[in-house]
């Protein structure tokens, strides 16, 4: 989990075939499955939640 929104944007495109400012919600977990990321475009930049 240490990609920040730039890495985590990278990551979308490639992977999932989506448009990194598509306005979707990705979710990305960490490997032990205890931490969570979630990136969100909402046209005026991009949000992360960390938990």
């Amino acid at each position: 989990m240490r990609k920040s929104i730039d890495g985590l944007s990278y990551l979308v495109e490639p992977l999932l075939a989506q448009n990194p400012v598509s306005g979707n919600l990705f979710v990305f977990v960490g490997r032990d499955r205890s931490k969570v990321k979630c990136r969100y475009w909402d046209r005026t930049g991009f949000a992360l939640w960390y938990n």
